[in-house]
């Protein structure tokens, strides 16, 4: 599940979650949800202020846009202090979400069709197929669904495009390994809009 018990995780392929130890983390104002997702895309790595405004005002900011979104970071520490593992890194010029990667689904996702291409590489396609539904599982709708933003929307499509190439790599193998009655229901799935995604739940 995208919510396991005594662990912090922040779930941006669906719309925006973060939970901590099974119990979601109340983010409800739609700029401060584009910060937060703004550095989970880029989690562990410095994201400079001029991009989170660009991303969270499409690149057309107020005038106190500097001051406000100092404001939306303190309340996004204020929510993650009591945890441990995460640190909302503040410098001069960026902040930086420092998390385990394990701990978001996107890192994950990757992780496992990186691990997925290696083992097809190598010849050894079940254990290839079983990496990429681990991956793909970890999708409950839309990426970053919910989530204000035509910068973030854009980042959105990269990561759907990710999406569409696991799924392409999980039916190549599928169908070299005989199954190609069983990828019939996810080719018809797939060929429907997602138009709801699932809850974060416990494991």
């Amino acid at each position: 599940m995208i919510c396991g018990r005594n662990v912090v995780y922040f779930a941006i392929l669906g719309s925006l979650e973060a939970a901590a130890s099974g119990v979601p983390i109340p983010i409800t104002a739609p700029k401060q949800r584009a910060v937060l997702a703004t550095l989970i895309i880029d989690a562990n790595n410095d994201v400079p202020v001029d991009r989170l405004t660009q991303y969270v005002w499409d690149d057309r900011p107020p005038v106190a846009a500097q001051t406000t979104l100092q404001s939306y970071i303190y309340r996004l520490r204020q929510l993650l202090r009591p945890m441990r593992d995460v640190e909302l890194q503040t410098s001069s010029a960026s902040y930086m979400l420092q998390v385990a990667p394990v701990k978001t689904d996107v890192w994950s996702f990757k992780h496992h069709v990186a691990e997925a291409r290696e083992k097809a590489f190598h010849g050894d396609l079940q254990e290839s197929v079983q990496c990429l539904r681990k991956g793909l599982s970890l999708w409950r709708g839309n990426a970053l669904a919910g989530v204000p933003g035509e910068f973030i929307q854009r980042e959105a499509g990269f990561l759907e495009d990710e999406r569409i190439a696991a799924y392409e790599d999980l039916f190549s193998a599928e169908i070299a390994l005989g199954n190609h009655r069983k990828i019939i229901p996810e080719l018809q799935k797939l060929s429907r809009p997602t138009s709801s995604t699932r809850p974060c739940g416990r494991s």
